[in-house]
């Protein structure tokens, strides 16, 4: 007894749906209500955004730094609004949405602590690179920011297109409601009038027009933020917070609804119905779209405003276990959300006075969210890594699938009946095992409100978890004369023990099923609606057990030059057979090999004041830099000058072989002055080292930085 909802999406737009109350009376071909757009046309809407910003940046001192400027926004429609003839004057409508915003913005960072220079360790190693010992930061913020207003709402008012009042809606429900045609077709002549000898009021045709809210204002956001980050007893660790008050949200209503109720339900909580009891088709259940109307002469006329509110709000707390070895690492990180919206029910569900404007959570809201990460490189050769991520369910509504409340929306909030007093012995049942079967966030959810109306968003979905495994090989792989570097990437692993005591392991957000209760029908006398409960209420709609365990192996082939190659190509081709230019001399290439590796030495001394180095550790590393860069020279020296002794034809292979023996030679010369650092630095300076540095020194493959001299 599902409702059906029959709509071809490859029809040309305006051909229009039938829906019906159950697969018994879509196979009998008894439709529930039928509806579509006329005359709908493409709309045009000229409109002008413009925008000035200045800022700048200010270093109080080496340790503080601030952030600011100002942010001067503008948008409005160009040229005069069109007339809405009737419309205006029954709806007071106002076309007016040029307004200008001045968002003013500032920012600092105060760097403390030992290793307080703005340059935090990185780590370099099998794994890719990530921070090493962080920073000992302190930094915030605050700002207006400001968002454009959507051009899709404005096009009836303010736009320049054939049907100012919009398109024609044609509405007809019960006994109003065109056949439906033989073998379910309706691309050939799609029905433009409700059906003939029916009555009134089950049928209209009458334009849809967007009108706006005087006063109303671009949407625009105050967020500020505030954060931690440092290292404590081996952990490095960040915490972070943001607040958001965004005001001046987009917010609408049907300014053509009657704002009384004509009747109350009294078995669903005194729920407001806006049409009489006469005005909705007892076979379905469905209201007159014309009986909650102040003029007959339109459909819904949207009136847009900005008195939407919403306020958002994260924490987020990250440990990041800080290992001595670059062969390991792992961080987790826990983030807490809390987003509230302030607005009317034509936006979101509705189970009262739609026009009121009230707090609720937020159907984006993720409550919850967990992320861990690992990484193992085993050896040289490969390279795991693996993250976690789980998020709590998303809030949603327990809904009716139609309107029951003659506002023209089916976004009405369910009631929860108590199958103990329903006299309605099918619903009562339906209901038990809906109790009984339903996945627990939802059984509880509706447990909580037996005999009321369910709150907007008051219900929240399973658990969400994603994980993922790769493994890399370290190094490339030759594959003739490319390198080729090989993966395997695991989606969704944790999938394999779906069933097994796990919800759900989807890399994707699944929303369950929010519907409730099935309209099929209303019982003038007794003024109450007759419902089926969906079997399937609060499950992932389309959705069944895990997201299946997929596994990719990628190869990436790089068939470019190597740099290594590429620079000495341009080096030793200049001067040499139909190449111009003269030859480089060995001076020459000493000087730009010499430029190409920076000395361990020269970034120590870059950290003089980061790690408070003394005036004699100054002079010791000095001197024992000149001793190291002289043997240093001196391999540079000797290949260069056997790479100028090169006739034109020389051997390429074997020039790039000498020059890579010579890089390794220079980097084991790094790496022996080790035990004299260490003997002129403290352990605490040594500690406090760039890991990129110790890297060097501790002998680590492809640890020595080069630098593409041209």
């Amino acid at each position: 007894g599902s409702r059906l909802l029959m709509s071809d999406q490859s029809l040309a737009p305006g051909a229009g749906s039938y829906v019906f109350s159950s697969l018994a009376d879509f196979q009998a071909g008894r439709a529930a209500s039928f509806g579509r757009t006329i005359d709908q046309d493409d709309q045009r809407l000229d409109w002008i955004e413009s925008f000035a910003s200045v800022g700048d940046q200010w270093q109080v001192t080496r340790r503080l730094g601030t952030v600011f400027g100002v942010r001067i926004e503008d948008a409005r429609p160009v040229g005069p609004p069109r007339q809405l003839g009737q419309a205006d004057s029954i709806f007071a409508a106002t076309r007016e949405a040029a307004n200008m915003t001045v968002s003013p913005r500032l920012g600092f960072t105060w760097v403390y602590g030992a290793h307080g220079d703005n340059t935090p360790s990185v780590l370099m190693g099998p794994l890719g690179t990530r921070w090493g010992v962080p920073q000992q930061v302190l930094r915030g913020g605050i700002g207006m920011f400001r968002g454009p207003i959507n051009p899709q709402l404005l096009p009836s008012s303010l736009g320049r297109d054939s049907s100012p009042l919009g398109p024609r809606w044609l509405r007809c429900v019960g006994d109003a409601t065109p056949a439906f045609p033989a073998g379910g077709s309706v691309t050939d002549a799609p029905p433009t009038q409700c059906a003939d000898g029916s009555s009134a009021v089950f049928s209209q045709l009458a334009p849809s027009p967007t009108i706006l809210q005087d006063g109303i204002r671009a949407p625009r956001s105050w967020r500020a933020s505030l954060g931690w980050s440092g290292h404590i007893a081996g952990f490095g660790l960040s915490l972070d917070g943001a607040l958001s008050y965004n005001e001046n949200q987009a917010s609408v209503r049907d300014a053509n609804l009657v704002p009384v109720p004509r009747f109350s339900l009294a078995s669903e909580a005194g729920r407001p119905v806006y049409v009489t009891p006469s005005e909705i088709a007892s076979s379905s259940g469905a209201p007159s779209p014309i009986g909650s109307r102040v003029s007959g002469n339109f459909n819904r006329v949207m009136e847009w405003s900005s008195d939407a509110r919403s306020i958002a709000r994260q924490l987020t707390v990250q440990i990041i276990p800080l290992l001595a070895s670059d062969r390991f690492l792992s961080s987790f990180a826990y983030t807490y959300q809390q987003v509230s919206a302030y607005d009317r029910g034509f936006n979101h569900p509705t189970g009262g006075d739609p026009n009121l404007l009230q707090w609720s959570r937020s159907p984006l809201e993720a409550r919850h969210q967990i992320q861990i990460q690992a990484g193992y490189a085993m050896g040289r050769i490969v390279a795991l890594t693996t993250s976690f991520r789980l998020r709590s369910g998303l809030a949603y509504t327990p809904m009716m699938n139609a309107d029951i409340n003659g506002d023209g929306f089916a976004n009405d909030e369910a009631f929860v009946f108590d199958p103990r007093n329903v006299r309605d012995t099918s619903l009562a049942r339906g209901l038990e095992r809906l109790l009984a079967a339903a996945p627990s966030t939802a059984r509880s959810c509706l447990s909580r409100q037996i005999g009321q109306i369910a709150g907007r968003n008051s219900c929240t979905g399973p658990w969400i978890g994603e994980s993922t495994i790769r493994a890399a090989l370290i190094n490339p792989v030759r594959i003739g004369r490319t390198d080729a570097r090989i993966s395997l990437f695991i989606l969704n692993p944790l999938g394999l023990f779906a069933g097994q005591g796990l919800t759900s392991f989807s890399p994707a957000s699944v929303a369950p099923d929010p519907v409730l209760l099935d309209v099929q029908g209303f019982d003038p006398a007794t003024r109450t609606f007759r419902y089926n409960v969906n079997p399937q209420f609060g499950r992932s709609a389309g959705f069944s057990g895990a997201t299946p365990v997929r596994v990719t192996l990628d190869v990436s082939l790089n068939f470019s030059t190597p740099l290594e190659l590429q620079q000495l190509r341009r080096w030793m081709r200049q001067g040499r057979g139909s190449s111009t230019g003269p030859r480089l001399s060995a001076d020459q290439l000493t000087a730009r090999y010499a430029r190409s590796a920076t000395n361990v030495y020269t970034q120590i001394r870059e950290l003089t004041d980061s790690l408070l180095l003394s005036d004699k550790q100054q002079e010791a590393l000095a001197l024992a830099e000149q001793h190291s860069q002289d043997g240093i020279d001196l391999q540079w020296r000797l290949l260069a000058t056997n790479l100028s002794a090169m006739g034109d034809s020389y051997d390429e292979g074997a020039a790039l072989t000498l020059a890579q023996e010579t890089e390794a030679r220079v980097f084991a010369l790094m790496r022996a002055e080790e035990p004299t650092i260490r003997a002129i630095l403290t352990p605490v300076q040594w500690q406090l080292l760039p890991s990129g540095v110790k890297r060097v020194l501790s002998g680590s493959e492809g640890s020595l930085s080069r630098i593409f001299v041209p």
